[in-house]
């Protein structure tokens, strides 16, 4: 029983450095850069769709990039944006593990390919998405 859960422990601790090296990989110049393009949609990164405008960024809990982890030990790197025409909403809302206090979470997908893309926050002012910031790119 202690050789499992030193297992456990093992493997939450290598999903734990998997997002803290995705994290590091990801420079603050890269995303700087990025928000001055704020006219361009960004877009799917798998099928060019575009999905919101760097206008449409916005603030949530005092920042608009957040890094979070999951209760499953995996973390997820993500930008908050009001708006996001190009996403689907997939499922009912959950309030269960919701990273925002008081905000209820849906799983956004791609409308065009389907590829999760991040989370709709709702059941409280303002609604937002939360997006992955792996998913998606500057039109090229």
């Amino acid at each position: 029983m202690l050789l499992a859960s030193k297992q456990h422990a093992f493997e939450w601790i290598n999903r734990f450095l998997d997002g803290v090296e995705d994290a590091i990989k990801t420079p603050v110049k890269d995303w700087e850069e990025a928000s001055v393009q704020a006219k361009k949609p960004l877009v799917c990164r798998y099928c060019l769709s575009p999905i919101p405008t760097e206008a449409a960024a916005i603030s949530m809990a005092g920042q608009h990039y957040h890094s979070q982890c999951n209760p499953h030990g995996y973390f997820f790197h993500f930008g908050c944006f009001s708006d996001a025409p190009g996403c689907r909403i997939i499922g009912d809302p959950a309030t269960t593990d919701s990273w925002f206090n008081g905000y209820a979470w849906q799983i956004a997908n791609c409308g065009h390919c389907q590829v999760h893309l991040g989370w709709y926050f709702s059941g409280q002012s303002p609604t937002f998405f939360g997006l992955l910031h792996n998913r998606l790119m500057h039109t090229p």
